[in-house]
């Protein structure tokens, strides 16, 4: 089965087509593997490949999985955050800062529990868009941005670096 990438609008039958697909590859001693996006597609799918009969010898992986299935194979695996982890590594990030006078502007948030969440979703969209902690804080000292903003790049380059002490990854936005 060749490589395809499949972009249609929603019910416009792509996985119908691709249910047909694997069955076909299947039929033939094709070990088909289907990539995509979130768990719950990937079990919606798995769910309607099992009804039409072409669940076996199909391998179903999120984009998560084959880009940890693609580290592990070249010897680079990850060990990945999970959420009370991050939440944790947040709040040493923002201790750490916080300790040595760092966050003026978010000094009186420090301690707010919403203080680590908010941080976690503006991690989670930087991330997930590629800005690297040192682009960020480029980009806000070029512009002469706001403190705020600099703390917050501050923060988020703490986090990086926690992250990366201990081997670890956090998924991306």
């Amino acid at each position: 089965m060749p490589l395809a990438l499949i972009a249609a609008p929603a019910a416009a039958g792509k996985s119908a087509w691709l249910i047909e697909q694997v069955r076909r590859a299947s039929a033939t001693g094709q070990t088909p593997l289907v990539v995509v996006a979130t768990p719950r597609q990937a079990q919606q799918l798995r769910q309607r490949l099992a009804v039409a009969g072409g669940a076996l010898g199909v391998h179903l992986l999120t984009f998560d999985e084959l880009f940890a299935a693609i580290l592990n194979f070249a010897g680079s695996a990850c060990v990945e955050l999970h959420a009370a982890a991050r939440q944790r590594l947040l709040r040493v990030a923002v201790d750490d800062l916080a300790e040595a006078g760092a966050l003026p502007f978010y000094a009186a948030l420090v301690v707010r529990p919403g203080f680590i969440a908010a941080l976690a979703g503006l991690f989670f969209e930087l991330r997930g868009a590629n800005v690297r902690p040192e682009e960020l804080i480029e980009a806000l000292a070029q512009r002469h941005a706001a403190p705020r903003l600099a703390e917050l790049a501050a923060l988020y380059a703490r986090y990086d670096t926690l992250l990366a002490a201990n081997g670890w990854i956090d998924r991306a936005g």
